[in-house]
């Protein structure tokens, strides 16, 4: 039963994510971005809810310690990203922001599901938007904060870094020990929605002028993944 009603929260905000975004193209820009996000994002966001269906929750097995690791920071970082989207959606009005965050929640819903599958601890228990366990992350979440409040494109270069942050933070676990293929999967997953949002934020920017620059990966990646 806490199996069942875990995925049919998990995917409903997906379904809700896909019809928020179809009904938000109302001028040239967000449907310039829709190619970027609903195409490959919410299909993606879905095939993994699927998949982790097929997991079996009751077998637990030893994970070293950084897969323990990778899992409890990175079931943060995504509520990080999701409460910044949606602070500024509060702030800016742009639905791509909202759109953007329902696929974080996904994420962070796919990673709790493997923290209570390993019988985890989740450090996000009883989370509270902007409160954070990791002192990283209330940290950085503090800062992109007070830069995404100063104006739009502020707001959507934020967006650009933190999905910039989050490909380097996921690439970097998968490098680096990371060999349990649940969580080699999940996280795979968690890197195509990174870089998909990246795309989306991208072409906001462009679309005013702005040319995000990589700052964690490499400039070469970016352009990879923005081409």
């Amino acid at each position: 039963m806490r199996t069942n009603w875990f995925f049919t929260i998990l995917l409903a905000s997906v379904a809700s994510a896909s019809f928020l975004l179809s009904c938000s193209k109302t001028n040239d820009e967000e449907a310039m971005t829709a190619d970027a996000v609903s195409a490959e994002l919410f299909v993606e966001d879905a095939a993994l809810a699927a998949k982790l269906m097929s997991f079996n929750p009751a077998s637990p097995s030893t994970l070293d310690s950084a897969e323990i690791t990778a899992l409890t920071f990175i079931r943060e970082e995504e509520l990080m990203a999701r409460d910044i989207y949606l602070a500024m959606k509060a702030l800016w009005n742009l639905p791509v922001f909202n759109n953007i965050s329902k696929s974080e929640q996904a994420h962070a819903n796919a990673i709790l599901f493997m923290l209570n599958k390993y019988q985890l601890p989740d450090p996000a228990a009883g989370h509270q938007p902007g409160i954070f366990s990791n002192q990283d992350i209330q940290t950085l979440y503090n800062a992109l904060l007070a830069q995404g409040s100063q104006s739009l494109v502020d707001a959507l270069y934020v967006g650009a870094t933190i999905e910039d942050y989050d490909i380097y933070d996921i690439q970097h676990h998968l490098g680096n020990g990371i060999d349990n293929p649940d969580i080699v999967f999940v996280l795979n997953n968690l890197l195509k929605g990174s870089k998909n949002h990246m795309k989306a934020f991208y072409n906001h920017l462009k679309f005013r002028g702005v040319t995000y620059m990589a700052q964690y990966i490499t400039q070469a990646e970016l352009d990879a993944i923005v081409q």
